[in-house]
């Protein structure tokens, strides 16, 4: 047998990357890596040991880690440190989900004028960002793969939920609803006509601006629902079908108001706007129809929304006016004790369980975990993460004779990363307790571990 010493020019780079895998104690006979986060890590092999120290660009889209390092830090969260106690159960804290809340990755421009005002994940790992120029964008393996725009609206809020039925199996949606970004020339009209001519001319395009404006009112109005097939989702097809949901106008104003929020509770699609929430089924046709309506006791802005377990919703209000709204038959009031916070909504008893009140400005941001923790993130003058634990969550939706509703404002302030505008879970797709968190931030995302 040869054993002589062999150095690293006369190696291959297989060789090298072999080598070094072995070295870290990765066995190459695997199928695949232990933990994989499609949006955050390169496919395994070769690609993951990049010989990078430090953080560096990917490519003129994206900053992160070296593969290899984000890897390990991944890894050290799968082990257990049974001398460390948590405070709360005074048992041994189980690192398995702990968040590091280090930075691994930035994608996006960050001297792009547009801000990414909602992010999603499909279930094939794939990263969406809207931007608020109408730009849409999908990024997978550490690179953005798609680049999509609507021109006159964007996104507003989207979100991913699925259908099963017995005879179609399981379809897949993405729901999104939109807001105006098309802004109207204030000089456009500025000058007088100065005879008939110029006046009809003038007249025609007021007329064509008025009915553009219309119809994208009437868009913010809808809600766009995209059908995916399961079968196919992992390979990001395209939609399989589209449809419209037009939410009905449920308080004493005339008009329908803006969808503002949509989510995704148990298969059910929830769509949230000034009055309050209508929730909508799935017809054994995959049609939706609406089936409950919620209005709140005022006037409100519902900046985010977000399913916890069960029929419980996590809804952040903030109250527009002081007047109380009627309510019509076809809807059930909600009581509003706070002037703004973290609505925690009984869908199936159509009550409000409880507030989270932990922050100094509305609630741009919630985002339920993996562990049974939430995040919530502060608007712009409090700029701030907070996480809520498990047993206060917990003891908020187990049902007792108390109706009282609870004003809570015990939680735990996160270090990064500060100021955003949504966060989004993304999950390991082997399957294991470990995830990552997806930030906006300003005009890029920031990927925490």
């Amino acid at each position: 047998m040869d054993e002589r010493p062999r150095f690293v020019e006369d190696m291959t780079d297989e060789e090298i990357w072999k080598l070094k895998q072995n070295s870290r104690g990765v066995n190459d006979d695997t199928d695949g890596p232990i933990i994989d986060i499609i949006a955050l890590q390169k496919e395994h092999g070769m690609e993951r040991d990049d010989g990078k120290m430090e953080m560096y660009e990917y490519n003129r889209l994206v900053t992160g880690l070296p593969q290899h390092q984000i890897e390990d830090m991944l890894l050290q969260r799968m082990q257990k440190e049974g001398g460390e106690k948590d405070p709360s159960t005074n048992s041994a804290r189980d690192t398995t989900t702990e968040l590091k809340g280090e930075l691994a990755m930035t994608m996006g421009l960050q001297l792009r004028r547009a801000y990414v005002n909602s992010i999603a994940v499909l279930d094939n790992g794939t990263l969406i960002s809207g931007l608020d120029d109408g730009h849409v964008q999908f990024w997978r393996r550490g690179e953005m793969v798609k680049d999509a725009r609507h021109t006159g609206t964007t996104l507003a809020s989207m979100t991913v939920g699925s259908i099963t039925s017995e005879e179609e199996g399981d379809r897949v949606y993405l729901a999104a609803c939109f807001r105006i970004t098309r802004q109207t020339d204030p000089n456009q009209f500025r000058l007088p006509p100065q005879n008939e001519s110029e006046r009809r001319r003038r007249e025609a395009a007021e007329m064509q601006e008025q009915m553009i404006q219309n119809q994208l009112l009437d868009v913010t109005r809808q809600v766009k629902v995209w059908m995916y097939d399961a079968s196919e989702s992992n390979n990001g097809r395209v939609a399989f079908r589209e449809e419209l949901v037009l939410p009905n106008a449920t308080n004493a104003v005339e008009r329908t108001p803006s969808t503002t929020k949509v989510a995704n509770l148990a298969g059910d699609l929830v769509c949230g706007d000034e009055a309050g929430l209508q929730i909508f089924d799935a017809t054994r046709n995959r049609r939706f129809q609406r089936k409950m309506a919620l209005q709140f006791q005022y006037l409100c802005d519902i900046d985010c929304m977000e399913p916890l377990h069960g029929n419980y919703l996590a809804v952040s209000v903030s109250r527009k006016s002081t007047e109380e709204i009627s309510v019509p038959s076809s809807a059930v009031r909600l009581q509003m004790p706070t002037s703004r916070g973290v609505y925690i909504v009984d869908t199936s008893g159509a009550t409000v369980r409880a507030v989270l009140d932990g922050h100094r400005d509305r609630v741009t941001c919630i985002r339920p975990l993996p562990d049974g923790r939430l995040l919530t993130a502060g608007g712009k003058f409090d700029a701030t993460v907070q996480l809520w634990n498990s047993e206060t969550l917990t003891k908020v939706t187990k049902r007792d004779e108390d109706d009282e509703i609870k004003i809570l404002s015990e939680s735990k302030q996160m270090k990064k990363p500060g100021y955003v505008f949504d966060l989004i879970v993304l999950p390991d797709s082997n399957g294991s307790a470990v995830f990552a968190i997806a930030a906006a931030r300003y005009n890029t995302i920031n990927i925490l571990i």
